[in-house]
């Protein structure tokens, strides 16, 4: 479905069940120069200096001519080919009915095309976000078994892990204690030496840094956070799912001509099996919590709230919480993060009209509109078109639902509050979207405010997205986003207008 916004821009003068939480580990993280997150940074900062400068043809020159480099040659899109190995491992005590075979993972991570009930793999998934411009490609191994039983690896159980488990359990999870971290990653380690002679690990280091950029680690076992809470039962003592580094990092037999090895260092975690509940042991794992995990690689935050005061962008993105939205159909990136790896054009609304623009999956287009007058906080506001199309059909669905009308309700228009001085401050702690102003803020058309409510202490009210988030939003459509309007266009700065009056979301026919 198109989407018609009629919009007055300054000129160049002027109630559903609380959800699960989210069990992202928060201190483990890879590297600071991980992955490839050296290369993204060095392309946000070149995006943000064409951004400031309003050279939109030089920001969007890696989807209007392909490739990832403006004409001068600085590269404003991350882009290429990530190869990823994945080690698959099983324990002495793993049940045969969870083992799969190799070959089976590489059509999940790996095949250009999804297999049979499953709309994308780790790779098409990455493929469709970047317009191409990315490609994860990669080869399983495995699987090998560790000498130990699984309750090894997750470093038994303590009082001291009870204080950290989520769900209240003496499990370690491999997570919980010092010495569970210890064990879970000497079972790491022990499962690349039992492959190691069989791999080429040059392959696996685009960058020449002599460390294979990433590695997925797969037990074949669901993931600790899977539970269940002690009220249904005893939870698993499974290894729970995560990012990291090895410390220390696990030198290969592997070496340059130079004759330097090359070694493995960041990785993530994830359990093997999972399929489409996340936590179902007869299936192949899904690749939402992956693909999540994978976006801090390219130096994405994470955008829910990461001291669980409101829900942050919800399932939105997901950088947010949209990896839960369906494991295997996970909510796609936000326009924010999009433009930060180049992966959208980026086109600036700037003089009052009417402007057009299809649903952002098949239209790769998000509007930029900047604030009136000072703006000692870098606001602005990017726009885009959410509709049920590809990778955002399953989460749209769901938002409807939570609304109380059928999955086919539709999506509408987004609009997205940048605030450039919460995002740089936030950004080393992980905090952007913690505390009272967030560094992306999802402007929700029905004035409810669910994403920022408490889920904690306001049940009723808060959610992680629903079908009033995008304009017009529901029950009553809401065509305005101006000073006046609720929610009101405002800047963080001072709470003056932010100089945007918009009629938004007027949808023609498909």
């Amino acid at each position: 479905m198109g989407l018609l916004v009629v919009a007055s821009v300054p000129g160049a003068a002027r109630a559903q069940d609380r959800p699960s939480p989210r069990w992202e580990i928060r201190k483990f993280d890879f590297r600071s120069d991980g992955v490839w997150r050296k290369q993204a940074r060095q392309v946000a900062k070149n995006r943000a200096r064409l951004l400031g400068r309003r050279q939109f043809g030089a920001l969007n020159a890696p989807l209007v001519g392909g490739g990832g480099v403006a004409p001068s040659g600085a590269a404003v899109a991350v882009s290429g080919v990530l190869r990823v190995p994945a080690l698959l491992f099983k324990f002495r005590d793993t049940p045969a009915a969870q083992v799969r075979a190799a070959a089976e993972y590489d059509q999940v991570l790996f095949a250009a095309t999804p297999p049979s009930g499953r709309p994308y793999t780790y790779r098409s998934f990455y493929e469709q976000l970047s317009n191409g411009l990315l490609s994860i490609q990669g080869e399983t191994y495995g699987a090998v078994t560790l000498d130990s039983d699984e309750v090894r690896y997750a470093g038994g159980t303590s009082t001291q892990c009870q204080k950290e488990n989520p769900f209240g359990s003496t499990n370690c999870n491999g997570l919980f204690s010092d010495s569970a971290v210890l064990a879970m990653q000497q079972g790491l380690r022990e499962a690349v030496a039992k492959l190691d002679g069989s791999v080429d690990w040059t392959q696996y280091d685009s960058d020449g840094d002599n460390v294979v950029d990433l590695i997925l680690f797969l037990p074949e076992a669901p993931g600790g956070e899977c539970g269940p809470p002690p009220s249904r039962g005893t939870p698993a003592n499974h290894l729970w799912a995560h990012r990291f580094a090895l410390q220390p990092a696990y030198m290969t037999h592997s070496t340059r001509p130079s004759g330097l090895h090359i070694w493995v260092r960041d990785y993530i975690l994830q359990g093997g099996v999972g399929g489409s509940t996340g936590c179902d042991s007869t299936q192949i794992m899904p690749i939402g919590t992956v693909a999540h995990e994978t976006g801090h690689g390219f130096g994405l935050p994470d955008l829910y709230d990461t001291v669980d005061s409101t829900e942050g962008i919800g399932e939105w993105g997901i950088m947010g919480s949209g990896n839960y939205t369906s494991p295997l159909s996970p909510s796609r990136m936000d326009a924010w993060s999009l433009s930060q790896l180049g992966w959208v054009t980026v086109r600036p609304l700037g003089v009052p009209g009417s402007y057009h623009f299809g649903a952002a999956p098949v239209s790769d287009t998000a509007f930029y509109v900047p604030v009136l007058g000072a703006n000692p906080r870098g606001e602005y506001f990017l726009l885009e078109n959410r509709q049920a199309v590809q990778s955002d059909s399953t989460m749209i669905g769901f938002h409807c639902r939570v609304s109380g009308l059928p999955s086919s309700c539709g999506g509408g228009l987004l609009i997205w509050h940048v605030d450039s001085t919460q995002i740089a401050t936030g950004g080393p702690s992980n905090t952007i979207n913690a505390g009272p102003i967030h560094g992306l803020e999802l402007v929700q058309a029905d004035g409810k405010g669910n994403l920022d409510a408490n889920s904690f202490t306001s049940q009723q009210q808060s959610n992680r997205g629903d079908a009033g988030d995008p304009y017009p939003g529901v029950p009553v459509p809401n065509v305005l986003f101006s000073a006046s309007s609720t929610p009101a266009a405002r800047r963080n700065s001072d709470s003056l207008p932010a100089g945007m009056s918009s009629p938004t979301g007027r949808c023609p026919s498909a």
